[in-house]
């Protein structure tokens, strides 16, 4: 989608509704407090040098409500800190261009490579990526290796 198509780094991430949750207090008023206390969520620099892997839920957000989560996310700083962002294909394809417009737009300042679609998450065929490992995306070819 956008940046050089060959990145590396240890994979983190999963589901940005889950994710998002941790950092707001949108869904529970003392989220942020209790992520903070346990260190349940990474530190913006512990987010250095990794790729951050993303997909949306079953639920299928409305696309200003990826907005939003990405938006929340840029704050954070973790698109200052990492190699790249491997994006899951959306469940039943729902929101496929309009989510693809959603990162495009929100990342549209950064030189941070983005690959777009990826059969993993909650979207089928249905894969994994796991945690902590190291992995090179190599866009050209169309292949991720876990090393």
């Amino acid at each position: 989608m956008q940046g050089r198509p060959v990145f590396s780094g240890e994979l983190l991430g999963g589901c940005v509704e889950s994710m998002y949750e941790m950092l707001t207090d949108d869904r529970y008023a003392d989220m942020p407090e209790i992520v903070q206390k346990y260190g349940v969520f990474p530190e913006p620099d512990e987010w250095k040098g990794k790729i951050l892997f993303a997909e949306t839920s079953e639920e299928k957000p409305e696309p200003e409500k990826l907005r939003k989560i990405i938006e929340k996310f840029k704050e954070y700083g973790i698109f200052s800190r990492i190699n790249g962002v491997i994006v899951g294909k959306p469940k039943d394809e729902q929101y496929y261009s309009e989510y693809k417009k959603v990162w495009s737009d929100v990342l549209s300042d950064t030189d941070i490579p983005v690959l777009y679609n990826v059969n993993f998450g909650h979207a089928l065929p249905r894969t994994i990526l796991p945690y902590g490992a190291e992995a090179c995306v190599d866009a050209e070819n169309k292949v991720i290796t876990i090393k």
